[in-house]
């Protein structure tokens, strides 16, 4: 009897989250989260079904300012970003672009404000992931009509300071993939077209900013995210971007024989190598391949068993390994003419 009156009164303090005419508990979503997230029972199932109640409510979208910068709780803002991203996608043009503005600049600030985070957890990091999607979500509503100075303003707040490099270059990751690899499912093609149009027209800053990333930087994570990005980039950029620049330079001298940075490092050359250009390009592609063999023979003693050693490498050993032979395969089958030329010039004795 005693749990049922309990059971009652914790459904009745549930259903005030519902409740949107006065001022939002963020505390008491905070509770349902834990409850939902950590606890056990039908009293685990009653929060969890509860927050999806919530999600789904018209105007919930109306307490995200209040849920992220009053709960305590990741899973609590977790929630309120899943909300509001819906809501951009689903609803933004149905409000008042004033409306837009106050809330594009809230979330902006949010984006700052967890930026500036000096100690950043594996919590905090996901979180501030997920802020980067939503912000995404935002541009792909508003750039380039309604936000014309995205790409300036990126690039102005990425010299101002490291994390805010380092964030913008995963922004500008998530951007590049949702409009190359994700738009299909989620854009009409008309809309597809313009961001690619304002994509490439505005890229030769974001390539200037990642250049000066690789070229000067010295902090392990804003180099491996500038990398990541690039990877990319590389899908679709020209490659007299990349042949044009110093850009295989930098790659070649600075990164492929530091451990920390070999994998991704192969992996942007991979897909580099992977293309197809004309056949002035050929002396480029030349030396790229022979730079990489001779990394690869310093990497690799000659005299190993690479079967053996495969096995009994770690996990980044073995990922190098295997990017090693994807990069060499995807070179070859490219490129079978000027194979030939290496076949018959180049010293190959390992």
């Amino acid at each position: 009897m005693e749990l049922q009156v309990y059971s009652n009164q914790r459904m009745e303090r549930i259903e005030k989250l519902f409740d949107l005419s006065g001022e939002f508990d963020t505390q008491l979503l905070d509770e349902v989260c834990q409850t939902a997230f950590q606890g056990i029972g039908p009293e685990q199932k009653m929060c969890m079904d509860a927050l999806g109640r919530f999600q789904q409510m018209t105007d919930a979208w109306g307490r995200v300012d209040a849920i992220l910068t009053k709960c305590q709780l990741s899973q609590s803002k977790f929630i309120g970003l899943s909300i509001m991203e819906k809501f951009i996608q689903t609803r933004w043009k149905t409000i008042e672009k004033p409306q837009r503005e106050v809330i594009k600049g809230f979330l902006l600030h949010v984006l700052r404000s967890e930026t500036d985070v000096e100690s950043l957890t594996q919590a905090h990091k996901t979180y501030l992931k997920k802020i980067d999607k939503t912000v995404v979500e935002l541009l792909k509503q508003e750039w380039p009509h309604e936000w014309p100075d995205f790409i300036p303003e990126i690039i102005a707040s990425s010299r101002k300071s490291l994390s805010a490099c380092e964030n913008n270059m995963q922004i500008l990751m998530f951007l590049s993939e949702e409009i190359y690899e994700f738009s299909e499912e989620q854009m009409t093609q008309n809309k597809i077209k313009l961001l690619k149009s304002q994509m490439e027209g505005e890229f030769s800053q974001v390539y200037q900013l990642c250049m000066e990333v690789l070229e000067k930087a010295h902090t392990v994570s804003l180099i491996s995210t500038t990398l990541e990005t690039l990877l990319r980039f590389l899908n679709w950029i020209p490659l007299d971007f990349v042949f044009q620049s110093d850009l295989l330079n930098v790659l070649c001298n600075r990164f492929l024989a530091a451990p920390e940075f070999r994998n991704i490092t192969i992996k942007c050359m991979t897909q580099i190598a992977t293309q197809v250009g004309p056949a002035s390009h050929d002396p480029s592609f030349l030396l790229m391949f022979n730079v990489v063999l001779e990394s690869v023979k310093q990497s690799i003693p000659l005299d190993i068993n690479l079967a053996e050693g495969y096995e009994q490498g770690n996990d980044s050993e073995q990922e190098y390994v295997q990017n090693i032979a994807l990069f060499f395969t995807g070179f070859l089958e490219k490129h079978l003419d000027v194979s030939k030329v290496l076949m018959k010039f180049s010293p190959f004795s390992w």
